[in-house]
């Protein structure tokens, strides 16, 4: 069996989706796993929300149609939660019927994500696993940490892509105000909303130099909230640097024993001070998946799918059915003309329409 990831994969400094992504398709390849072409692969791995980009959403359609060929979902966190507007429910809602309509498996970073998205309306009888994520072996090794001697300032770090209200800025910028910078030092890699007046700020940086720059400090600090799965996170602990993280989302599940977790602004100096008092011990109690583990877990699952695949009955292409997605997403009382267009693309790709 020959997988197809269907993502928009970007160069250059980007989400941590696209990081993960980009080393899970090279670990594929490495075992002649990996089909280049969409025509030819025996399955599909989908991305999280499928309709940024149209034809890979109708492309699977048209393929399951046709050939029965699996589509797997690798899924992320609820929209409207990670982007704290209800009005994204529309897109959750699409998300989740197309994956209890037409999907053959479910893989969730987290157990977080799995219990809302389950919650959210993710039919249970869906053949799943939970994964981690987890960055290039490659690029990101674990060596052992030189720790600050006493007197000298304990370096910590963070990274982040998108500068959102969700990523934690209002918790970067108190530890700007509160932090006693005689102690600590603490600089933020990409792009934020704000300027800070103590905490040292750097560009973003592609993936390599992300892995360089992680050897220069201590500690992570993670101060996202509800973060699904953060890749940030996950690169950084796999350097063998410990994290602070926020105690919410999938941080408590990636963070484990490595690292210390704040729950607001009362504790965050405190977990700070914590973390700094035993950086050695909670550095030995790191332990993620790697890369080539994460791989193996996703081929294996997919193929035991595959192998078990029936007949699909979508001998043609029900178009009650795919209205009745759109209506109870709410999408088509909202959108309906971009609806109309959705429609008539599907039916062409499909065949069924000139």
């Amino acid at each position: 069996m020959k997988l197809h990831i269907l993502h928009d994969f970007k160069d250059g400094p980007w989400g941590g989706g696209n990081q993960f992504l980009k080393a899970l398709r090279e670990e594929l390849r490495k075992k002649d796993r990996y089909s280049e072409t969409f025509e030819n692969a025996d399955a599909y791995l989908l991305n999280a929300f499928p309709f940024r980009r149209m034809e890979f959403f109708l492309d699977t359609l048209k393929q399951k149609i046709k050939y029965n060929k699996p589509i797997f979902y690798r899924l992320d966190g609820l929209f409207y939660v990670n982007r704290l507007n209800d009005n994204d429910r529309y897109i959750d809602n699409l998300c989740t019927n197309y994956l209890n309509n037409f999907s053959s498996g479910v893989v969730y970073q987290t157990e977080w994500i799995k219990e809302i998205q389950q919650d959210f309306g993710v039919d249970k009888t869906i053949p799943s696993i939970v994964c981690l994520n987890a960055p290039s072996s490659e690029i990101f090794k674990y060596q052992d940490i030189i720790f600050p001697e006493k007197g000298e300032k304990i370096k910590f770090v963070a990274t982040c892509w998108a500068p959102n209200e969700r990523k934690g800025f209002k918790y970067y910028k108190f530890l700007d105000e509160n932090l006693d910078f005689s102690k600590y030092e603490m600089t933020f890699i990409g792009n934020s909303p704000i300027e800070f007046k103590n905490i040292k700020m750097k560009k973003p940086l592609a993936t390599n130099e992300i892995a360089e720059e992680l050897k220069n400090y201590h500690a992570f600090i993670s101060c996202a909230f509800n973060e699904p799965c953060s890749n940030s996170l996950i690169e950084a602990l796999h350097t063998g640097i410990p994290a602070l993280g926020h105690n919410s989302g999938g941080t408590p599940d990636i963070i484990k024993d490595s690292g210390v977790l704040f729950n607001n602004e009362d504790d965050i100096v405190d977990s700070v001070d914590k973390l700094s008092k035993d950086l050695k011990n909670y550095s030995n109690k790191i332990e993620l998946p790697t890369i080539e583990q994460v791989a193996e877990n996703y081929y294996n699952f997919m193929l035991e799918q595959y192998n078990n695949r029936e007949k699909s009955n979508l001998t043609m292409f029900d178009y009650k059915r795919f209205r009745d997605l759109l209506i109870s997403s709410g999408l088509i009382e909202t959108k309906i003309l971009k609806v109309k267009k959705i429609i008539v693309r599907c039916l062409r790709w499909t065949g069924l329409k000139k």
